[in-house]
């Protein structure tokens, strides 16, 4: 008989979930009402050049979330072994892995700007819209990998409120600087570009609030490299960068095959698709940084019956918010693509993949979650197998195989192949091997 998880157990885990998940939707608002302005401000052409745009703009987060990620893992492991200074070390060395490889990617993304518009696939059509776009990203990718960074150890420090907080703020500047850029000084994609990276520099500040407040219990320590603990940090975060850098190549794929089978409406339409896709993949990507504190806490003191009824909580939450996006998306498909853009053929498309790509929503949840799950205990190469098999093997092989035979709706079809064979593979693996924490 399944022992029932205590109410304190399921209260701790509102106090992380509910921030964690209002926090994660003020960040997909944000990037939804971009797609917004840019849709309605500049047009198809806007809304293809920013999905051609978008694999950069993952990058950013999938290293900021790597770094963030696997430091405040180890370090709430580290909590839990009551090891205070070791954590502030780890917290320490993420800071100077995050300057290090924000500095990096500015200055290459600078020198290379032509050549990452033209990787990105932009035809001549779009490329001054992409590259205008990234120009401006590049000179602000440090402040965006070093918001996803903090936010993930302050998250962790007892303060998700503030986090939410920041995330809340950046969703509010953002908003506004995107009306004036856009609609009032006519800015086109620069200002939009503008307006994402001024409203990081907001939500870095409001993070940063954390470290004169009483509830800030981490300590910047100058001697704190060590090869061991950098490939440590960089291990244990490497699946949180697989599931975003997986994104980024998705989208990339996505849009090379509705390139050669549609054309730029087809791009477009999946813009508004993908732009939509962030409300619910943020949504599971809240869910899994609520549970990951209180996972690794208590992996770290060994109660591993608190660490599975923490994963039930989870997964029982991520079913529900499954359910109710595939039978929202079916019913009000019309009302989210009118919001973005009205041409007719941009909606007809539009409102034909809506229902097919959600529908690998059902597994998304889960596979997301677990893959989180694994990597709180530090079981890396399991969380990056998962990731790597619904975010790029099955993508990939999906967008060879299904569009060959059903055309446009296979390419829609493609994230509930993905997802479904994973989901499918691993409950296999899990039946026969049977992991013990």
């Amino acid at each position: 008989m399944q022992h029932a998880i205590p109410k304190d157990t399921i209260k701790e885990f509102s106090k992380f979930l509910i921030p964690s998940v209002i926090g994660s939707i003020s960040i997909a608002f944000l990037i939804i009402v971009d797609g917004i302005f840019i849709g309605r401000g500049i047009g198809g052409q806007g809304l293809a050049a920013l999905s051609t745009a978008v694999p950069v703009f993952t990058l950013y987060a999938a290293l900021g979330l790597m770094i963030g990620m696997g430091g405040a893992t180890i370090a709430s492991i580290q909590r839990g072994q009551e090891d205070i200074i070791g954590r502030n070390k780890t917290f320490s060395l993420s800071i100077l892995i995050t300057l290090i490889v924000g500095l990096t990617l500015t200055v290459l993304q600078l020198t290379f700007i032509g050549n990452i518009t033209r990787f990105l696939g932009a035809p001549d059509n779009l490329f001054d819209f992409v590259k205008d776009y990234i120009g401006i990203l590049g000179l602000f990718s440090t402040f965006y990998i070093g918001g996803q960074f903090l936010s993930c150890f302050i998250r962790n420090d007892n303060n998700p409120k503030l986090s939410m907080i920041g995330m809340i703020v950046s969703g509010a500047m953002n908003i506004t600087l995107d009306y004036l850029f856009i609609f009032v000084f006519k800015w086109g994609m620069t200002g939009a570009a503008l307006a994402t990276c001024i409203s990081q520099l907001g939500f870095i500040a409001a993070l940063s609030l954390h470290f004169i407040s009483p509830k800030n219990t981490l300590k910047f320590i100058f001697r704190c490299f060590s090869m061991d603990n950098t490939l440590r940090i960089l291990k244990t975060g490497f699946p949180t960068f697989l599931t975003d850098i997986s994104n980024g190549v998705v989208i990339f794929a996505f849009n090379a095959t509705l390139y050669r089978i549609v054309g730029e409406l087809g791009v477009a339409s999946y813009g508004i698709i993908m732009n939509f896709n962030y409300l619910i993949y943020l949504t599971y990507i809240g869910i899994s940084q609520a549970a990951q504190p209180m996972v690794s806490i208590n992996y770290g003191r060994k109660d591993i019956k608190k660490v599975i009824d923490t994963l039930k909580i989870a997964l029982a939450l991520s079913i529900t918010f499954s359910v109710i996006t595939l039978i929202g998306v079916n019913i009000f498909k019309f009302n989210i693509i009118s919001t973005y853009n009205n041409e007719p053929n941009i909606v007809k498309l539009a409102a034909t993949g809506m229902p097919l790509f959600f529908a690998g929503t059902l597994f998304m949840g889960v596979n997301s979650l677990l893959a989180a799950f694994f990597q709180a205990v530090e079981y890396s190469f399991l969380s990056s197998l998962i990731t790597f098999s619904k975010g790029i093997v099955f993508i990939l092989l999906g967008l060879f195989i299904l569009p060959a035979f059903l055309g446009l709706k296979g390419v829609w079809l493609v994230i509930l192949f993905a997802e479904g064979i994973t989901f499918i593979l691993f409950m296999l693996y899990f039946l026969i091997k049977k992991i013990k924490l």
